[in-house]
């Protein structure tokens, strides 16, 4: 036999051993891998941050304060003073307030009002205006008061002048007496009794009325 039909058979004989080496291998399959499912739960994702907030600015001003001062609306004022940080300035506004309005009271002769609106003034800081409004009340103050001493004085003297007006007017003047009496006996004629004069009298002189009854001197016992 030639080499190379010799090679054909081993190359057959090479071919039907693996075809039977494939056959006997599907005989004994391995077991088929057991595959396991994993569910994964992933959480919403956070929504982002709320961008920072601006700072609101305050819609008031100091024009809306002094409205609120004009309007003898203290409190709201000073609310407005405090969101916009304008505090002293309007606590010295309402301070010149009350004190003008003090000063016109004192002006117009209101010295109660006065003297409540320089108390209200008195938890605000001192200015020139309540200055002067305590000033111009102390002064009318003073005046009223010396014009109530001079009132008392006065009808002081209209009192004692009445009253001596009054005694003068009681006692009796010499031309209306007898003098033949000590006491004030009237003129005679006409005869008078004792029951009309003030006894006992006196006789001085004679005894035209005859008071004196016993004649010893003395009239109307």
């Amino acid at each position: 036999m030639s080499s190379r039909a010799l090679y054909v058979w081993i190359g057959v004989a090479l071919a039907g051993l693996i075809v039977l080496a494939a056959i006997v291998g599907d005989d004994d399959p391995e077991p088929a891998a057991v595959t396991t499912t994993v569910t994964v739960t992933t959480p919403p994702p956070s929504p982002p941050p709320p961008p920072p907030s601006e700072p609101v600015e305050p819609t008031e001003t100091i024009a809306d304060a002094q409205k609120a001062i004009v309007a003898n609306e203290y409190a709201e004022a000073l609310d407005i003073a405090k969101r916009i940080d304008i505090e002293d300035t309007v606590r010295q506004r309402i301070a010149n307030q009350l004190g003008r309005r003090a000063s016109a009271a004192v002006k117009r002769g209101d010295r109660r009002a006065a003297s409540s609106l320089l108390r209200q003034a008195g938890d605000y800081p001192g200015t020139q205006a309540t200055t002067q409004a305590q000033a111009s009340l102390r002064a009318a103050q003073g005046r009223a008061s010396a014009r109530r001493t001079a009132a008392r004085a006065a009808a002081e003297r209209a009192r004692q002048a009445r009253a001596a007006a009054e005694q003068t007017a009681a006692e009796p003047s010499a031309s209306n007496c007898d003098p033949n009496y000590s006491g004030c006996v009237p003129p005679y004629p006409p005869d008078v009794n004792c029951a009309d004069v003030s006894g006992p009298v006196q006789v001085l002189g004679s005894d035209p009325h005859g008071l004196d009854r016993d004649g010893d001197g003395i009239g109307c016992e």
